[in-house]
C-alpha cells in the first residue's frame, strides 16, 4: 500500500531531505495528466520542492538525460523566487536554460468579458514589448552568471504554452514557483503552476516560494 501524503511529509522532513520526488499518472483518452491520490496531496503538505514526473507509457522506466531548463516568469516576485533554485539546477547540470514569459492575446481579452468601449488595440504591442524587455534582461542576468540562456515571449494561455514550449524538445525540466498562504499550513497552488503540473508530459520541479 501506498504511503500516505502525511507521512511522506513526515519522513521527508523529519530526514531533512531537500527534495520529494513522485510520479503522477495519465489516464488514456484524456490527454493530460490526472493526479493519483498521493501525488496530488503532498504538495500542498510540505515545503520541500517538489520534481513530479510521468511515466512512460506501458508504465517502463527510462534513463532521463536532462539538456534543458524552462523557466516560466510572469514579472512578479513570487515567479523570481526560484531563479536561484534553476541557476543552481543549471550550472550543476549543465543545462541550458530557456526564460519564458507567455502574454495574452487580444483575443483573449475579447474573450473574456474586458471592457473594449476605450480598448486601444496598441497596448498589446506595449504588453509585448514589455515583456521581451523583462524575458531578456533575466536572460542576461543568468548569462552573466555564465549559464547558456535565452528568452522567449509567447502569446496565449499561460499553462498551455508554457507545455508547448517544454514539450518541444527531449530532456527538457520545468522549474517554477508556487506560493503558500499564511496560516493555511499547506501550498495552494498558483492556477499557472496547478494546470502545468497537472497537463504536462515533461517533468516539473515545483518550489515553494519564501513565506
Amino acid at each position: 500500500m501506498a504511503a500516505q501524503p502525511r507521512e511522506i511529509v513526515r519522513f521527508a522532513e523529519g530526514r531533512g531531505y531537500g527534495l520529494v520526488a513522485m510520479a503522477t499518472r495519465g489516464r488514456s483518452g484524456i490527454g493530460r495528466w490526472v493526479y493519483g491520490s498521493t501525488t496530488d496531496k503532498v504538495p500542498y503538505g510540505t515545503a520541500l520542492p517538489m520534481l513530479v514526473v510521468r511515466p512512460q507509457e506501458g508504465g517502463s522506466s527510462t534513463d532521463v538525460t536532462f539538456r534543458r531548463l524552462v523557466l516560466p516568469l510572469d514579472g512578479s516576485e513570487l515567479s523570481e523566487s526560484v531563479i536561484p533554485h534553476a541557476e543552481i539546477l543549471a550550472r550543476q547540470m549543465s543545462l541550458e536554460v530557456e526564460v519564458v514569459r507567455v502574454v495574452p492575446t487580444a483575443t483573449m481579452a475579447y474573450s473574456s468579458g474586458f471592457d473594449t468601449t476605450f480598448f486601444d488595440p496598441k497596448v498589446f504591442d506595449y504588453i509585448s514589448d514589455n515583456a521581451n524587455d523583462y524575458a531578456e534582461q533575466k536572460a542576461v542576468e543568468l548569462r552573466e552568471m555564465s549559464l547558456n540562456t535565452t528568452s522567449t515571449v509567447l502569446q496565449g494561455d499561460a499553462p498551455t504554452r508554457i507545455i508547448e514550449r517544454a514539450d518541444a524538445a527531449a530532456g527538457t525540466l520545468i522549474v517554477m514557483s508556487t506560493h503558500g498562504r499564511t496560516g493555511a499550513g499547506r501550498w495552494v497552488l498558483g492556477s499557472v503552476a496547478d494546470r502545468v503540473l497537472r497537463a504536462s508530459h515533461t517533468p516539473v520541479l515545483l518550489v515553494r516560494s519564501p513565506e
